[in-house]
């Protein structure tokens, strides 16, 4: 990796790589395999072990977060033998593992639909889950907090997300709205919500990159729906905003000291699509 400003290595251990994983299987695997690479001299760029454990599978993510005292949307495992009286209705029925992206998600408004959305999921051995549908008018949030491998929190930056095409929706109705795994929206002080955000960091343990996403309800109380332990999709709209937090993180790891704080600029940080045109000439069989 090159310092633009310098034209010189950013880095002087060379020999010492460092992974990072942009999802939530490798994530999983390389947690898994820590000791290992730590040994041959690997960095790994992403969150302690043990946190990527306790969050990975969102049954037991809520679970835990719930017993400490964290405030979530209502969440019930959707086993075979659940009693569908129990579900918080209307819903979101998504898989417990690699949800992220809102994929395989489902919105549910009567228990015949929570049971339909359950059994998909379950023939096509995902484990679903149920969480009170939290609706998006009083704002949904995209919050990523970096912590050192100490547990001491380094920066926290919220987008406020926005719908304004369907790049940023998976799904609508004229009662409801799943985003999708593409945001965009205003980056800002929202104080409150980073508030939030931290606390849930801390009250987890984090020891490296934590994503949350959330809705506020009609409370004004920021409730996480969504926890990812790891770098996420909004990191490049965050380093457009002067939170390069994978830079930040890895200079810490390799050693280097002084380094400026994570700041940001506010405004809108949008996302779209390029045309691109390929000659046919430029055609390969």
């Amino acid at each position: 990796m090159i310092d633009e400003s310098t034209s010189e290595p950013a880095f002087r251990d060379a020999e010492r790589p460092a992974i990072v994983p942009g999802a939530e299987e490798p994530m999983r695997l390389l947690a898994a395999a820590d000791r290992s690479l730590i040994n041959a001299g690997i960095r790994l760029a992403m969150n302690a072990s043990d946190v990527v454990v306790k969050l990975a599978n969102k049954e037991q993510c809520f679970s835990e977060l719930q017993r400490l005292g964290v405030r979530i949307p209502r969440t019930v495992a959707l086993a075979d033998a659940i009693d569908f009286r129990t579900v918080p209705l209307p819903c979101v029925i998504k898989p417990a593992i690699e949800s992220g992206g809102s994929a395989f998600a489902f919105f549910a408004r009567d228990e015949q639909e929570a049971r339909l959305y359950a059994e998909y999921l379950n023939k096509n051995g995902k484990r679903p889950i149920a969480q009170e549908y939290i609706t998006h008018e009083f704002g949904e949030f995209t919050v990523g907090v970096l912590s050192d491998p100490s547990a001491n929190v380094l920066g926290t930056v919220a987008m406020k997300r926005a719908f304004p095409a369907k790049l940023s929706i998976l799904a609508k109705g004229d009662d409801f709205l799943i985003s999708s795994g593409i945001s965009q929206g205003h980056i800002g002080d929202y104080k409150s919500v980073c508030d939030a955000a931290r606390a849930i960091s801390a009250a987890v343990g984090s020891k490296g990159p934590l994503n949350i996403q959330g809705r506020v309800d009609r409370d004004g109380c920021f409730l996480p729906f969504e926890i990812n332990p790891r770098f996420s999709a909004s990191t490049y709209l965050r380093a457009l905003a002067g939170f390069n937090e994978i830079d930040h993180f890895i200079r810490l790891l390799v050693g280097e000291s002084g380094l400026a704080p994570l700041k940001v600029e506010p405004g809108w940080y949008l996302r779209g699509l390029t045309e691109v045109i390929v000659p046919e000439e430029h055609l390969v069989s």
